[in-house]
């Protein structure tokens, strides 16, 4: 059964945080899909579900056991993201850890998509970190190995919008598709199972 054409007129912008910050400089943008942590000050921020963050690596031996942060800080990153660097909110949280732990986090290389970093390290120059569903997804080179943190490391993606606004049918509409669909993509993750990717 086809479709009916839409009644509304809708803008996705494909955009991150600045610096922790969801992109509303633009007046007309009513809600946002981020990774939290964020600078949530003048914004309602609805959590959805969250993501184990694991290590990659084309060593077997280097998954072989879960990762510490002086693992960590002792191997090659390769990472991505490199426009907003250590203010990507997963790095964030990696800094935080890395500077309890004693210990410091730096890149050999960095990439700005996930999808180059994960080719770099499968020609064996570094190791990366990725969110179980990039692990788990079709486009996820073979023969790589992951596993995830001693202390397990989760991204947690957020709808926010600003305080006291009332969002258009179309952006309620788009918000909870992508929650459906978020919800739906975690129930259908394998159980969480580190090693080769097969």
């Amino acid at each position: 059964m086809p479709c009916p054409p839409p009644t509304a007129r809708s803008r996705i912008r494909d955009g991150r945080s600045r610096a922790g910050r969801p992109p509303f400089e633009h007046p007309d943008l009513e809600a946002g899909l981020v990774v939290l942590p964020i600078d949530g000050e003048g914004l309602d921020v609805t959590p959805l579900p969250r993501d184990e963050v694991v290590y990659v690596s084309a060593d077997p031996q280097r998954t072989a056991q879960p990762v510490t942060m002086a693992d960590l800080a002792a191997a090659k990153l390769i990472l991505y993201d490199a426009h907003y660097g250590w203010r990507d909110p997963t790095r964030r949280q990696l800094a935080e850890r890395a500077q309890v732990a004693g210990v410091t986090l730096s890149a050999v290389i960095e990439v700005e998509h996930v999808e180059s970093a994960l080719h770099i390290v499968a020609r064996g120059a570094g190791d990366t970190i990725v969110s179980r569903a990039v692990a788990h997804s079709r486009t996820f080179p073979e023969g790589l190995h992951t596993v995830g943190f001693a202390e397990p490391l989760y991204d947690t993606i957020a709808v926010v919008r600003r305080q006291g606004t009332v969002l258009s049918p179309a952006t309620q509409e788009i918000t909870r598709l992508a929650r459906r669909m978020l919800l739906a993509h975690r129930a259908a993750q394998r159980p969480a199972r580190d090693g080769l990717r097969t």
